[in-house]
């Protein structure tokens, strides 16, 4: 627990740490420096325009998070963040050997393409950089902060000062100096290198470590035995050294702690590694008629047994390699039969969990395309893990959730300010909440249900800084807060700032549906104060410990009690028959 900890308080100091370097080197010389909303009325676009670069980039190349990410390091540690890393030339900052594997470049020139037309000659190239890094990490499931904006952009760009750089195989004693020389120490060295939790380097800057350390004719001996022989078989002696390897192994497009675990264990490995024997001989023989020996997709599990025992391989054996579909798809072909007719019945496979079923029918649709590939661990399709065991746990491929809607609601001819007064406030005690949710036919339930839905979302700074700084006119922060917390929801929502900035509501997975808002909520870092009630309230906990799974109470499955929740949700007042209209425009009434 303590490591975990840890661990998360380093990507914290992380995502802090890279505000401070853009704020620290963008305020040389005595310039008037730099602040969040330095545009707020000359280009107040910016931050959304950068973001949508960056976003359609990531998505098309998941490659280029890293790449942005370490830009701004490289451009920041020459100089000061000026952008003279994207100056072309022959003998510019760019075209030097530790920036030859940079890329990115065009996600930074569609980005000020698209300012220059919206807003020309105002944002930096500079400004950019530090947004679209900010931006990958958060992309790729990091924590976001505020930006300070105002840089100028630098008339400067030369190779030679990317000696400055910090080399792949320096001492730790020359990173630190380096580092002191920019006025950082050596927790932020620590710090800012666990930014290689993404991206990759090619063999050629670490094969050495792998086959002639130190000139010995031997390995790194730092290098975890069980993880070796995987390094070598990517960077074979003498092969391709422009070959890509993750630096933080299973999860090189995933911002999080773990790059700092594979430290711990001398290896890079998210996934898994194991010693190969070798010595094998290529057969002589490949008929197809010995194929029907593979176990098949409808093979009964007694018949799968006996394959597997035929090659001496037991039922735990049995169990643990099938487990390799954590990563993977299966066409549609394959599984489209159990969807609408198992077993001749024109029915479901009923061992699929009816909320699980929509999704797959869309995705598979009664003779449609059998060649369309699906996940066959869904949420996990390229990371191995033990997540496909908890999706035949639930009987579905449960990345989010679905549910059949019930259709056939009639729009209502009434709208009426007045009326919001009912809607649940962010602040309202338990006991309000309980009694809004029954006056709607709703019960504890199901409002402990339906607020996890801030699983996803966010909210603005003004809804809840008050929780911060002066709770309940105590001059002094809720204490339902965690201690730990507060500082970063500070520094995101200073006080007397911009009300209007947006936090998450279940941080480190605002745009992830699943059950971690409630170990938020647990850990007191709820954002909302009626979030933080269903926590501290004992009328709620009993609920949200069951969606946690806490020993010695009947659990709740998330996914499928959401799914309820919403279908209850929606037959809240229905019109159907003759009552209310079927409107044109949705937005006013025929």
């Amino acid at each position: 627990m303590e490591v975990s900890s840890a661990l998360t308080k380093m990507i914290v100091l992380l995502v802090l740490l890279l505000a401070t370097l853009a704020l620290g080197q963008g305020d040389r010389g005595g310039r008037r420096g730099t602040r969040v909303g330095f545009y707020r009325s000359t280009c107040p676009r910016v931050e959304s325009i950068v973001q949508s670069a960056v976003r359609s980039a990531v998505r098309a190349n998941p490659t280029i998070a890293p790449g942005l990410l370490r830009m701004f390091f490289h451009d920041c540690f020459i100089k000061g963040c000026d952008a003279s890393i994207l100056i072309d030339g022959a003998s510019t900052e760019k075209s030097a050997g530790p920036n030859a594997f940079l890329r990115g470049f065009e996600v930074i020139d569609a980005a000020k393409s698209q300012l220059e037309t919206t807003c020309p000659g105002v944002v930096s190239c500079a400004d950019i950089v530090a947004l679209a890094a900010r931006d990958s990490v958060v992309l790729t499931g990091g924590r976001s902060w505020q930006v300070p904006l105002g840089r100028r952009d630098g008339l400067v760009s030369q190779a030679s000062d990317t000696a400055n750089l910090p080399g792949f195989n320096e001492p730790m004693s020359a990173q630190i100096q380096k580092f002191a020389d920019k006025g950082l120490n050596t927790q932020d060295l620590v710090t800012l290198v666990g930014g290689h939790t993404i991206g990759t380097a090619a063999c050629a800057l670490f094969s050495y470590r792998l086959y002639n350390f130190n000139n010995t004719n031997g390995p790194d001996p730092d290098i975890n035995q069980a993880f070796l022989p995987q390094l070598r078989a990517l960077c074979p002696n003498g092969g391709d050294g422009l070959r890509r390897v993750a630096l933080d192994t299973g999860s090189d497009n995933r911002f999080g702690s773990s790059f700092y675990e594979n430290l711990r264990n001398g290896r890079g490995a998210g996934g898994t590694s194991w010693q190969v024997p070798l010595g094998r001989r290529d057969g002589l023989v490949s008929q197809a008629s010995d194929t029907v020996n593979l176990p098949a997709f409808n093979d009964p599990v007694s018949v799968q047994i006996t394959k597997f025992a035929d090659k001496n391989l037991n039922t735990q054996d049995l169990v643990t390699l099938v487990g390799g579909h954590t990563i993977g798809t299966g066409a549609c072909v394959v599984f489209s039969y159990r969807l609408y007719n198992f077993n001749g019945t024109n029915l479901p496979d009923p061992s699929i969990n009816p909320s699980f079923l929509p999704q797959l029918q869309a995705l598979c649709p009664n003779g449609g395309d059998g060649s369309t590939r699906v996940a066959l661990d869904t949420g996990s399709v390229t990371r191995f893990d033990n997540s496909f065991y908890s999706n035949l746990r639930n009987g579905r491929g449960a990345g989010g959730t679905s549910w059949q809607v019930p259709l056939g609601r009639r729009d209502g001819l009434v709208s009426q300010a007045s009326d919001t007064a009912n809607l649940p406030a962010f602040n309202d005690p338990i006991s309000v909440q309980i009694t809004k949710f029954a006056d709607k036919n709703l019960n504890t339930q199901d409002l402990v249900t339906l607020v996890g839905g801030h699983t996803i979302g966010t909210a603005a700074c003004a809804v809840f800084s008050y929780r911060l700084y002066n709770f309940n006119n105590t001059n002094r922060p809720d204490p339902d807060i965690n201690p730990s917390f507060l500082p970063q929801l500070q520094a995101l929502c200073p006080s007397g700032g911009d009300g209007s900035t947006q936090v998450a509501l279940d941080t480190g997975s605002d745009n992830r549906f699943d059950n971690s808002f409630y170990s938020n909520l647990r850990d007191g870092r709820g954002v909302l104060e009626s979030d933080a009630k269903l926590w501290s309230d004992p009328t709620t906990r009993p609920i949200v410990q069951r969606f946690l799974g806490i020993s010695g109470l009947l659990g709740l499955t998330f996914n499928v009690e959401f799914g309820r929740s919403m279908v209850k949700m929606g037959n809240i007042e229905l019109k159907t028959g003759s009552q209310g209209e079927i409107r044109r425009v949705c937005s006013a009434i025929n």
